[in-house]
Parts: C-alpha cells; sequence; structure tokens
C-alpha cells in the first residue's frame, strides 16, 4: 500500500499575505495541502483546497482554521503521517527526516516558555486583545479558568508545547484526542488552543510528545534558522 505523508495548513480570512513554502522539493510519498478560502493568495508549491468559510458564519475566520489544524481526520482523511505548519512557517529541511527523529503518535513544538504554569498561559491569553474573542474575550477566559479548576487541574502544571508545528501519526487514539481538543477549544471559544491540549492531556492521564527546539527555529529564536527543519515568521496581522 502506497504511503499517504502530508504537510498542510490553513489561511482563512485573508488577512495577510501567507509565507509557507518549502525551500527544498518534498521527499517522495509526501503531498502538500493549503486550505484557505482565498486561493489568489496561496503561495507557490501548495496544492490548494478552497474552503467554502461562509459555511462557518457563526464563528470567525479563526475557528475555521482551528478546525483544519486539530481535526485533519475530517479535512484529510486517512493519512499515515501529517504535519500541520502554520501559514507563516518555511519548511527548510526534510519533513521524512523530521519525522523519523520525533516517534510518536502525537507531537507538538517545545513552548518557548516552558515549563510555563497552565494558567500563567490563560493569564496571557487574557492580557492579549484578540479581535476573533469578541468584546467579552476576558470573560471568556476567566470562565475557562473556573472550569479548569473545578475539573482539578493543577495550578503548576506546565504547558509543555505550542501547536503551530504538529506531527501526527494517524490512528484510533489520535483521533479522539484531537477530536476533544477541538470540542474543549469550542466551548470556551477563546482562540488559543494549546490550554485545551492540555486539558485533554490531564483528562486521560498523557503527555504530548515534544519535538526538540533544535529541530525548529523561530523570529525571536537565538538558533539560526538555517540549522533547522521549519522556520516560523512573526504574523504581520493580528
Amino acid at each position: 500500500m502506497q504511503t499517504m505523508n502530508v504537510v498542510y495548513t490553513a489561511h482563512i480570512g485573508g488577512y495577510e499575505q501567507p509565507q509557507a513554502r518549502f525551500e527544498h522539493p518534498l521527499p517522495e510519498g509526501w503531498a502538500a495541502l493549503f486550505f484557505t478560502d482565498t486561493p489568489e493568495l496561496a503561495p507557490p508549491g501548495w496544492n490548494v483546497v478552497e474552503v467554502n468559510a461562509k459555511k462557518f458564519t457563526q464563528r470567525p475566520p479563526h475557528f475555521l482554521s482551528r478546525f483544519i489544524k486539530i481535526r485533519p481526520d475530517v479535512w484529510i482523511g486517512e493519512y499515515d503521517t501529517c504535519v500541520w505548519i502554520d501559514a507563516c512557517d518555511v519548511v527548510k529541511g526534510d519533513l521524512q527526516e523530521l519525522c523519523d527523529k520525533n516517534p510518536g503518535e502525537l507531537l507538538a513544538w517545545r513552548h518557548p516558555n516552558a515549563p510555563r504554569s497552565f494558567f500563567e498561559e490563560l493569564r496571557q491569553i487574557a492580557m492579549l486583545k484578540r479581535r476573533y474573542c469578541g468584546r467579552h474575550w476576558k470573560d471568556k477566559v476567566k470562565r475557562q479558568v473556573a472550569w479548569y479548576s473545578r475539573e482539578g487541574v493543577p495550578g503548576n502544571a506546565g504547558t509543555a508545547v505550542q501547536t503551530n508545528v504538529v506531527i501526527r501519526r494517524d490512528g484510533e487514539w489520535t483521533r479522539r484526542v484531537c477530536k476533544e481538543w477541538l470540542n474543549d477549544l469550542l466551548e470556551h471559544e477563546t482562540g488559543r488552543d494549546q490550554p485545551s491540549l492540555r486539558y485533554v492531556e490531564h483528562k486521560h492521564g498523557f503527555k504530548v510528545g515534544v519535538i526538540p527546539r533544535a529541530h525548529l527555529s523561530a523570529h525571536n529564536c537565538r538558533k539560526r534558522a538555517d540549522d533547522t527543519y521549519v522556520h516560523h515568521h512573526k504574523h504581520k496581522a493580528g
């Protein structure tokens, strides 16, 4: 059976020019899918999948991007390995090699401030004026904090990962975790998906695998981008 490996991203709302691109040809057996409602903005090198965002008018565009990000089983279908990257990420190295170095069913990039307190992460969200959270965004975060406290999430629980790069191997367990991850995100509507993933970790007593920071770089990292597999650029909007 032919291996189906996918790297994918989403750009919904046309809020900026996406920078996602590949500096080298993809390895054999890999496909690149770019989900968007503005196909004219798609960078070269991607297979564009046009999305009708009007079907999701009950939520801001940001949440549709999160839906695509968290549930590849819904948007892609069956796959062996999939890698989510942010629409501002540049793939600089061999994705197959990156995945081979990071075995496991579900992994994400190490958080730059790890191990930051779980509730500190939520407080950071409350300090930001995020347009997709609406005018009651602070109250939404407070309700989310209260809910997690009632659920028994320890106040010192660390947030080990950020999710602009996520590696997944398809399977029943991965699909179940991602379904609960999305459900919790939509329940609270604060826009950040890391706290929801951390809650699912707590609820089921597992840990998301951590992609070492040495394998990835960002605009605010000291590490040279040339030494990494994926480089994350800062968003120009939002």
